[in-house]
């Protein structure tokens, strides 16, 4: 480590890349939202990227048929995630 490092180090969360795109970085920070955040408070996630937006509200609503999309192991995690929060979950668009 290098000198003077240890006194301004910052807690990074890294998950696996996906893909190369703003859809898999989106997929990815709700993961981590819903991973990081406490499952007994409510959660609103805000995001530009709409195709996010309606994959997860699909997987709120309980739709499977995601799963046979290239995106189909973190779709599993965010229903997962989504499904051990003991409040509930809101997802929203907010223009970019």
């Amino acid at each position: 480590m290098l000198p003077g490092i240890a006194n301004c180090l910052t807690k990074v969360y890294y998950s696996r890349p996906l893909y190369s795109s703003s859809y898999a970085s989106e997929l990815e920070a709700i993961l981590l939202a819903l991973h990081h955040a406490p499952r007994h408070n409510r959660l609103p996630i805000l995001s530009d990227n709409q195709a996010a937006i309606l994959q997860v509200q699909s997987l709120l609503k309980g739709r499977t048929s995601l799963f046979r999309s290239v995106f189909a192991s973190i779709l599993r995690e965010i229903q997962k995630a989504l499904h051990s929060r003991h409040t509930p979950t809101h997802i929203a668009y907010i223009p970019a």
